[in-house]
C-alpha cells in the first residue's frame, strides 16, 4: 500500500508529494532533502491499528488531493530502496514495492524481509538486556552478571567462575549480533576462518602463546573498540535496512541500482563519520591478524614481511606504524587479511579532509578522486559488519585464553 503525504517546505515553500510505501514496521523514520532549497526534511511516522501519526521537522503536512500540483514527487520507505526524487509533473510510476520485487524477484525479497524483521525483533526483545549485561561486565560485577544471565536468558552457570560467566556473556553477544548477518554466507565464511585459526593454535602452539603474551596488555582495548564498532551498526540499524536487500542482488545489477534508486532512511550527514570510526577501530586491532599471518607465512609471530617497508621487520615496529603504513601490510594477499574490511581510501581521505560535496537531489557524494552514490556508501559501510563480528569472535577467543579462572 502506498500512502500519499503532501508537505510544504518551511524554508522555500515548495510542495512535495511523499509517496510512502507502507510496510511492516510500526515506527518509520524518513530523511529527505527538499528538492529546491536542499533543506533536510525529517519525518517520524508511527502506525497503530491502521492509524498514522506524523511528526515533521522543517516541513508541514498540507491538505491536498492526489491530482494537486506539487513541485516534487518523493517515493519514501523505511524498509526498501525507492526511485529517486523526480519532478512533480512526471507521470505515474509503479510503487516502490512493485519496482523492487520486479528487480529481485519475490523469493529474494521474502528472504530480505524475513532477515530485517528478525533483526528488528531481536533489537526489541534482546538489546536492553544485552546492554545491561555489558554494563555489569564492564563494571566487573560478575556476581550480578551471573544472576542476570540466569534471569534474562535462563542460563544456569554450573561452575560459577569469572571465566565461565564471561563465556556465557560472550555467547549471548554472538547470538545477538549474528541475528543481523546473512546467516548462510556468514556461517560458511566464519567456518573457513576459524578452522585456520584453530589449526594455528594446535600446530604452532609455541608461537601462538608468544603472540598472546604480546597482545595481553592491549586485548581489553581491542575488545572495546570492536564492541563499540558493532554497536555503531546496531544502534543505527534502521539506517541500513534498505541496503540489506543488495545482498540478494547480482553484482552486475548493483551499479544500476546505485544510479536509479535512493535511500530515505538516512541522510549523508548521519553516516558521514561512521566509515572513519569503523576504519580507526579495525586498523587498531589489526596487530592480532598480522601476528597470525606471521605465524603462517614466516613461522614466527613477530616477524613481518620486511619487503613492504624498508628497515621494518617486527610486529613491534608494525604496532607503532601510522595507519597508512599498516594498510600496506593489510593489502597483502595473506590469509587473515581477508577478515579486515577493504576500506576505500579515496572516500575515507576525502571525508577525513572535509573534501566531499553532497548532491542531495541525486544522492551523490562528489570528491576529487571520483563520486559515489549514497546507497553505495551506506552499503559499503554495512559490509564491514560481518567482518567486524568475526574480528570480535577471535578477540574474545584470545581474551578467554588469557582470562584466569576465578570464583564469583
Amino acid at each position: 500500500m502506498t500512502y500519499n503525504i503532501f508537505v510544504k517546505c518551511d524554508v522555500c515553500g515548495s510542495i512535495s508529494d511523499l509517496k510512502w510505501q507502507v510496510g511492516e514496521l510500526s515506527k518509520n523514520i524518513f530523511r529527505i532533502c527538499c528538492g529546491k532549497c536542499k533543506t533536510l526534511i525529517e519525518c517520524e511516522v508511527t502506525t497503530n491499528n491502521g492509524s498514522f501519526n506524523y511528526e515533521f521537522k522543517n516541513a508541514k503536512e498540507i491538505d491536498a488531493k492526489l491530482d494537486s500540483r506539487c513541485d516534487y514527487i518523493v517515493p519514501i520507505s523505511s524498509e526498501i530502496l525507492t526511485e529517486k526524487m523526480r519532478d512533480g509533473k512526471e507521470m505515474f510510476k509503479p510503487t516502490p514495492f512493485i519496482n523492487i520485487v520486479s528487480l529481485v524477484g519475490f523469493e529474494k525479497f521474502s528472504d530480505f524481509s524475513y532477515r530485517f524483521l528478525r533483526g528488528v525483533e531481536r533489537i526489541e526483545k534482546w538489546k536492553a538486556k544485552c546492554d545491561r549485561l555489558n554494563d555489569l561486565y564492564i563494571n566487573k560485577e560478575f556476581n550480578y552478571l551471573r544472576q542476570m544471565i540466569k534471569k534474562d536468558f535462563n542460563i544456569n552457570i554450573k561452575k560459577s567462575n569469572i571465566k565461565n560467566v564471561c563465556k556465557e556473556k560472550y555467547n549471548i553477544d554472538f547470538n545477538f549480533y549474528e541475528s543481523f548477518t546473512n546467516k548462510t554466507s556468514y556461517s560458511i565464511f566464519k567456518e573457513k576462518v576459524l578452522k585456520k585459526y584453530k589449526k594455528i593454535k594446535a600446530i604452532n602452539k609455541s608461537d601462538y602463546e608468544k603472540l598472546l603474551e604480546f597482545l595481553k596488555n592491549d586485548i581489553d582495548n581491542y575488545e572495546k573498540r570492536i564492541k563499540d564498532t558493532l554497536n555503531i551498526f546496531i544502534n543505527n540499524y534502521n539506517y541500513f535496512i534498505p541496503v540489506l536487500l543488495l545482498d540478494n542482488v547480482n553484482e552486475n545489477k548493483k551499479n544500476e541500482i546505485y544510479r536509479k534508486y535512493s535511500i530515505t532512511t538516512v541522510h549523508f550527514e548521519d553516516v558521514r563519520n561512521m566509515y572513519l570510526r569503523i576504519y580507526e577501530n579495525v586498523i587498531e586491532t589489526s596487530t592480532i591478524f598480522i601476528g597470525l599471518n606471521n605465524i603462517i607465512y614466516r613461522n614466527e609471530y613477530d616477524k613481518i614481511d620486511d619487503t613492504v617497508i624498508e628497515n621494518k621487520s617486527t610486529i613491534q615496529q608494525y604496532k607503532k606504524m601510522s595507519k597508512g603504513n599498516k594498510i600496506k601490510y593489510i593489502l597483502k594477499n595473506e590469509f587473515f587479511n581477508m577478515i579486515i574490511p577493504n576500506f576505500d581510501n579515496d572516500i575515507r581521505n576525502a571525508i577525513g579532509h572535509e573534501d566531499v560535496e553532497y548532491d542531495a537531489f541525486n544522492q551523490k557524494l562528489i570528491y576529487k578522486e571520483g563520486e559515489m552514490y549514497l546507497i553505495e556508501y551506506v552499503y559499503n559501510s554495512w559490509n564491514c559488519y560481518e567482518l567486524c563480528l568475526l574480528v570480535y569472535e577471535i578477540i574474545i577467543d584470545i581474551k578467554l585464553e588469557l582470562l584466569k579462572v576465578n570464583a564469583v
